[in-house]
């Protein structure tokens, strides 16, 4: 691990995790690859919430409305437990 004093680590320093090679030959792939997955996974997650929210509006929103602004069908939003009783 990287010591909190110590700052970047150059990719031919040698790698933190001990193994004694230089660190691009060892973790900084491992990292580069853990990075991009989780990049991919956030603009997934990112690009399903907008394809929800354009469903939504076209689907529960009244185009007079203004865009998000008020329900079709109250019944609607009392089922999924968005209007009080």
């Amino acid at each position: 691990m990287l010591s909190p004093g110590k700052g970047k680590i150059g990719r031919n320093d040698p790698c933190p995790c001990g193994s004694g090679k230089k660190y691009k030959r060892c973790c900084l792939e491992q990292q580069c690859a853990t990075h991009s997955f989780w990049a991919r996974q956030r603009d997934a997650s990112d690009q399903l919430t907008r394809d929800m929210l354009r469903f939504a509006e076209r689907k529960f929103w009244r185009p007079d409305s203004g865009g998000l602004g008020r329900l079709q069908d109250d019944r609607s939003a009392g089922s999924l437990g968005c209007l009080p009783r």
